[in-house]
C-alpha cells in the first residue's frame, strides 16, 4: 500500500482545499482503495482558505461577524478565537471573488478588516493573527487605518479616490484604540509597497485597476511620504509591505506587526514535513500556477520541503510552459471560467485519477 499526501491550495473562486479533499478521498475510495492510502492537509498561504487550514489544526471558537466588504455591502465574515488569540482572514472580508462592481474601484476600502479587529480586542484577544492573501483592494490599508483612529485630518472617509488631498497625519486614537495587542500577518508575497513589483504596478490589474495604475502608484508615494514624516522610518521598502494592495505596510508600519510566510506558518503547524517524508507522493497545487506561485506562495513552500522525485503539482491552468517538477492540469484548452467552475469537481477528480494510475 502506497500513501500520496494531498497538500493543495484552494483553487479559487471553483475549489476550495477542503473540497479537493473530499474529491481525493472519493477517487481513492472507489477506484484505488487497494493501491493507494490519502493523507491530507488543509493548507492555504494566507489567502482564501487559510481560517480553515488553521482551525483545522489549533481548534478554537468559530464567529461570525457583522462588517463591511470592500465595496461598502454589509457582509457576515469568521473570526477564530482562541483564548486571547485571535485569527482573521482578509479574503473573506474584502476578497477578490466579493467584489461586484458596484462602486469605482478606487473607492474599496479596508474599513471591514479594522471592525473584525477591534471585536476582536473587544473579545480579550491580546495576539491577531491576520492572513493578508486575497484581497479586491490597493489601498495601503488607508479604511483599516481610519477606521481603527489614525488621524488623516479630514472629516471624509478616506480613500484611493482622494488620498491625495491628505496633507498630514497624526497618531489620533490608533495607539490606545490596539495597546497591548500584538499583530503578526500571514503573507503570501515578498513585494516592496511601490515600483515594478510593488502592489499596485504587479497586482493591481488582476483587481480590476488596470487603467488606474499610474495615478495610484504617485497617491501610494505620497501616502508612503506623510507616514514617513509620522513614523520617522521609510517601511515602503520593507519586505512584504506590498502585501494585499499595501496592507503589508498599514500593519508593520502603524500597528507594528511581525510580517511572516504565511505557506511555512501553516505547514510547521500541520507538520508536513514528516508526513512528507513518509509518503510515496506529494500532490499540491491551486487555480493558476504562474510566476507568482513559485515567490512565496503554497506551491513554492511546498516544494522546498520536499523530496521533488515524488512531488506533482496538480493545477487549474497552468502558465508556467517550462518547470522542473511534473505539471498537471484540471481545465481544458479553451474553457471560460464559468465552464471550468461548473466542471471544477469531475476534471480534478479525473486528473487525480490519472496521476495516481501512471504511479
Amino acid at each position: 500500500m502506497k500513501t500520496v499526501l494531498l497538500a493543495s491550495d484552494s483553487f479559487k473562486g471553483t475549489l476550495s482545499s477542503k473540497e479537493i479533499i473530499e474529491i481525493a478521498e472519493a477517487v481513492i475510495r472507489e477506484r484505488f482503495s487497494s493501491e493507494w492510502s490519502l493523507d491530507a492537509l488543509e493548507i492555504a498561504d494566507g489567502g482564501e482558505g487559510t481560517l480553515d487550514a488553521l482551525s483545522k489544526v489549533l481548534g478554537g471558537e468559530r464567529v461570525e461577524v457583522p462588517t463591511l466588504d470592500a465595496e461598502g455591502n454589509a457582509v457576515q465574515a469568521p473570526l477564530l478565537l482562541r483564548g486571547d488569540e485571535a485569527y482573521l482572514e482578509v479574503a473573506s472580508i474584502v476578497g477578490l471573488p466579493m467584489i461586484k462592481g458596484s462602486i469605482d474601484p478606487l473607492k474599496r476600502s479596508t474599513r471591514g478588516l479594522a471592525v473584525l479587529i477591534k471585536e476582536a480586542i473587544h473579545r480579550g484577544a491580546k495576539k491577531i493573527t491576520v492572513g493578508l492573501g486575497g484581497s479586491s483592494t490597493s489601498e495601503m490599508g488607508i479604511g483599516m487605518l481610519q477606521e481603527l483612529g489614525l488621524d488623516f485630518h479630514t472629516e471624509e472617509k478616506v480613500t484611493m479616490a482622494n488620498v491625495d488631498t491628505i496633507q498630514k497625519l497624526s497618531w489620533g486614537q490608533l495607539p490606545k484604540n490596539i495597546a497591548g495587542v500584538r499583530f503578526t500577518c500571514l503573507s503570501d508575497v515578498n513585494s516592496p509597497l511601490l515600483g515594478e513589483n510593488g502592489a499596485v504596478k504587479a497586482y493591481g490589474p488582476q483587481k480590476g485597476y488596470g487603467p488606474y495604475i499610474e495615478g495610484m502608484e504617485a497617491k501610494m508615494g505620497h501616502l508612503a511620504s506623510l507616514s514617513e514624516s509620522l513614523l520617522r522610518k521609510d517601511f515602503s521598502s520593507f519586505p512584504g509591505a506590498g502585501a494585499a494592495g499595501g496592507l503589508g505596510f498599514a500593519f508593520k508600519a502603524f500597528l507594528g506587526a511581525d510580517l511572516i510566510s504565511g505557506i511555512d506558518a501553516v505547514l510547521d503547524l500541520c507538520r508536513f514535513q514528516q508526513k512528507a517524508e513518509k509518503a510515496d507522493l506529494v500532490i499540491t497545487g491551486e487555480g493558476c500556477f504562474d510566476r507568482q506561485s513559485v515567490q512565496g506562495k503554497a506551491i513554492s513552500g511546498i516544494s522546498k520541503r520536499t523530496d521533488p522525485r515524488k512531488l506533482v503539482i496538480l493545477c487549474g491552468k497552468s502558465k508556467m510552459p517550462s518547470f522542473p517538477l511534473p505539471v498537471y492540469e484540471t481545465s481544458r484548452p479553451g474553457e471560460s471560467f464559468e465552464e471550468i467552475k461548473s466542471h471544477a469537481k469531475e476534471e480534478y477528480a479525473s486528473a487525480l485519477a490519472g496521476i495516481l494510475e501512471s504511479r
